[in-house]
C-alpha cells in the first residue's frame, strides 16, 4: 500500500491492475496436479512461445465484477498494454471505467503511477523481470497486469497450485478457432483460450473467484500480440509528470 496520508490511494500497490492472481507463489504451497496430458501439452505449448519471445507486446480489454454491499455484482471495463523485453524490462499502461494508471521496471526499480491522483511510488527492484515481480509482491503486495505471462516460464507459474486441469475442445473467440482450457485450484477456477495455430497465443483467460463473496469473474480478451516489436529503453523509462507527487510505498502487511 502507500502512505496512509492518501487514503484514496491505499489500496493501489495491491490493486493499482487487475490481475490474474494464479501463481500465488508467495500463499500458499504447491499441489499435486491432475492436469489432462492434451491441455498440458497445449499450456506448455504457449508458454514456450512466450519464452522464446525475447520481447513482446500485446493488448487485453477486460471486464471484472465488483460487489456490492447489497450483493449484487457490477461490473467495470479496463484495457491494458503491456510490452515486455527480457530480462529485465516491464511496461503497462491501464485505463478503464475508473482508473487510469501505469507501471514500469527497467531492470533496477519498479513505479506505479496514478495519472488521475497524479502520484507515484519507486522502489529499488531485483535486476532480472522474475525476481522484481516476486520482491514486489513479497514486499509491497504489488502485482503487475496480467502478470503470469510476462514470466520467463509461464506454464510453471501458472500450473503451481492447479488441482485439475482439462481440455474442452475448440471455441471461437473474436472469429479465432482456439483451443479451451479449464483448470481448478484451492480458491479459483480459470480457463484460458489458446490459438488454434504454430504461434499458441493466449487469447482469452477467465477467473472465478469461488471464495470470495458472490464469486465475482474476471475476464480479459488479449489481442495485438506483436512478438518482434523491436522496444526502446525510452518505453520502459519513468519520468515523472509535471506538478507529480511522490509518496512512498507502504511494506505489505503479513497474512499473519
Amino acid at each position: 500500500m502507500l502512505s496512509i496520508k492518501h487514503n484514496r490511494l491505499n489500496s493501489l500497490c495491491a490493486a493499482i491492475f487487475v490481475t490474474l492472481g494464479l501463481s500465488q507463489s508467495l500463499l500458499a504451497q504447491e499441489t499435486s496436479k491432475n492436469i489432462e496430458p492434451r491441455a498440458e501439452q497445449l499450456l506448455q505449448q504457449m508458454s514456450k512461445t512466450l519464452q522464446n519471445a525475447r520481447e513482446f507486446t500485446f493488448q487485453a480489454e477486460a471486464t471484472r465484477d465488483e460487489v456490492s454491499r447489497t450483493g449484487q455484482k457490477i461490473q467495470y471495463s479496463t484495457r491494458t498494454d503491456v510490452a515486455v523485453r527480457r530480462p529485465n524490462r516491464l511496461r503497462a499502461d491501464v485505463e478503464g471505467d475508473r482508473v487510469k494508471r501505469s507501471f514500469w521496471y527497467d531492470g533496477r526499480s519498479v513505479t506505479l503511477l496514478d495519472r488521475f491522483e497524479n502520484l507515484y511510488a519507486t522502489a529499488a527492484a531485483p535486476s532480472a523481470i522474475d525476481d522484481a515481480l516476486d520482491y514486489a509482491m513479497e514486499k509491497f503486495g504489488v502485482s503487475a497486469p496480467l502478470a503470469d505471462l510476462v514470466f520467463s516460464n509461464p506454464y510453471a507459474v501458472m500450473t503451481e497450485n492447479v488441482k485439475t486441469g482439462a481440455y474442452r475442445g475448440l471455441n471461437s473467440v473474436q472469429g479465432k478457432s482456439c483451443h479451451h482450457l479449464v483448470f481448478t485450484q484451492e480458491t479459483i477456477d480459470w480457463q484460458i483460450c489458446i490459438e488454434n495455430n504454430q504461434r499458441s497465443l493466449p487469447c482469452k483467460l477467465v477467473i472465478n473467484y469461488k471464495k470470495e463473496n458472490a464469486t465475482p469473474q474476471y475476464t480479459a480478451i488479449l489481442t495485438n500480440w506483436n512478438l518482434k516489436p523491436n522496444l526502446s529503453d525510452r518505453q520502459f523509462t519513468f519520468v515523472a509528470p509535471t506538478n507529480s507527487k511522490k509518496i512512498e510505498f507502504l511494506p505489505r502487511v503479513s497474512n499473519k
